[in-house]
């Protein structure tokens, strides 16, 4: 099935039905979603897309006075790890590896 993210949910559509749609989390679990609640939620169906998203929360740390170099450092290799091919993964395009956000404490 589709991979879907709404409001509530995050996973694979298994089954459509008249009410409910059943979708299978990314923790294994299935769950039941009223298709109300679907159609009422922003929901980002991201198997229709041509480009895909792989988004990974990899906690890290600079030492002091050189967070600038050190993260163009790891964001390329990143990049170049994922454009290697050596995961099992072809790749249409070459991936961009980005810094979203950082947590000073």
């Amino acid at each position: 099935g589709d991979y879907i993210k709404s409001d509530d949910v995050e996973g694979y559509v298994l089954k459509i039905g008249w009410n409910f749609t059943q979708v299978e989390t990314l923790e294994g679990s299935v769950t039941a979603i009223p298709n109300a609640t679907l159609n009422e939620a922003r929901t980002v169906n991201r198997t229709e897309g041509k480009q895909r998203v792989l988004e990974i929360e990899l906690p890290v740390r600079f030492p002091a006075g050189r967070f600038d170099k050190s993260c163009k450092s790891l964001l390329a290799g990143i990049e170049e790890l994922l454009a290697s091919g050596d995961w099992g993964v072809k790749l249409a395009q070459r991936p961009n590896a980005w810094l979203r956000g950082f947590d000073l404490t």
